[in-house]
């Protein structure tokens, strides 16, 4: 009745997307999604894509890595895509045509690299305190915390516990200072490869490819981001072929580097009493406290630390407001 698809019809949709990977993969030697186009920039990403199957002994499951590739919407309508392969054919073959990516061999053992001209040479002007958005950051922050506190008692000593809180969390408030959203991305997906991401003959077939997927689409860098497992693998395979990789920006995801400064902030306030201060609080168990103090619980980690610097912040404030008091009591009128 026409209600449904054919066996015959989904076996002719499957060939034609074949038809058109393989095309483009004779063509550019790589994928490039259909979706994204040229003139607006391009960035990639790359992660393991594991398929645990039900095997008896938890062995022999599928490794798989798979890249993704961003691009900003840009104003107006979007040409149609052309179709790059020829659809006319209606039999497939049953011969096999092989992998799309076809691993690429690379060891990257030899002694570890000199050290290069830019070492220490970066002027980190964004930490000195003197940016715009810095220093906007940082004042919008004190103003979260100050108002953390009840409002009509911030000028008073002793600032007594809220039992409602009508200050949204740090989370909930910068989308009401910033509205605006940017524009839409379109997302295009790469055939997986056939490779475990932990291998480095993967992560360079993974980085060589995103290299051509950049050239074809008419842009001279490459921009691609990994977790920090990939990303030290990808950082000594370019230390290795400098050259090869001169155009390559490795990028490490904001997702890991929020964990990694967790773990910091656990090394650092370590055995001075934050761990004891969220169990005997009640706030988190033991085994909890001790395992977000490693960075490895990131919704527990944030709202911890969070949870400390308020209560620090309100301290502080106490302690502030207690100082302006004995001053203005003995006579003083200027703070040294």
């Amino acid at each position: 009745m026409g209600h449904s698809s054919s066996y015959e019809e989904l076996l002719a949709v499957d060939r034609s997307l074949a038809t058109e990977v393989l095309t483009k993969a004779e063509t550019y030697g790589t994928v490039i999604p259909s979706n994204i186009s040229p003139g607006s920039f391009v960035q990639l990403a790359a992660d393991n894509n594991d398929l645990n199957e039900e095997t008896i002994d938890g062995k022999n499951t599928t490794h798989a890595t798979t890249m993704v590739v961003y691009q900003r919407k840009v104003f107006g309508p979007e040409l149609p895509p052309t179709a790059a392969g020829d659809h006319s054919q209606r039999r497939c073959s049953l011969k096999r045509s092989g992998s799309v990516y076809e691993l690429q061999e690379c060891s990257a053992h030899r002694r570890r690299p000199s050290v290069t001209q830019y070492t220490g040479a970066v002027d980190k002007e964004w930490l000195n305190g003197e940016g715009s958005v810095f220093s906007e950051g940082i004042n919008t922050d004190d103003m979260w915390a100050l108002l953390l506190m009840k409002p009509a008692s911030i000028m008073k000593t002793g600032i007594a516990v809220q039992d409602v809180q009508p200050v949204p969390s740090w989370g909930r408030l910068n989308p009401v200072l910033y509205p605006n959203l940017p524009s839409v991305s379109k997302i295009g997906y790469c055939p997986m490869i056939e490779g475990s991401s932990t291998e480095l003959s993967t992560v360079y077939t993974v980085m060589k490819h995103t290299q051509k997927i950049c050239a074809g689409l008419g842009q001279l860098d490459t921009v691609i981001t990994f977790d920090l497992a990939i990303y030290a693998k990808a950082k000594q395979i370019q230390m290795k072929f400098p050259e090869e990789f001169s155009d390559t920006v490795i990028r490490l995801g904001g997702f890991h580097i929020a964990l990694n400064f967790l773990s910091l902030l656990g090394k650092k306030f370590h055995s001075s009493g934050l761990e004891d201060l969220l169990i005997e609080s009640g706030v988190y168990a033991a085994g909890t406290t001790s395992v977000l103090m490693k960075g490895k619980s990131y919704n527990r980690g944030i709202r911890a630390h969070k949870l400390a610097m308020e209560a620090f912040f309100r301290l502080m404030w106490n302690t502030t407001q207690a100082t302006l008091v004995v001053v203005k009591s003995v006579g003083l009128t200027k703070m040294p």
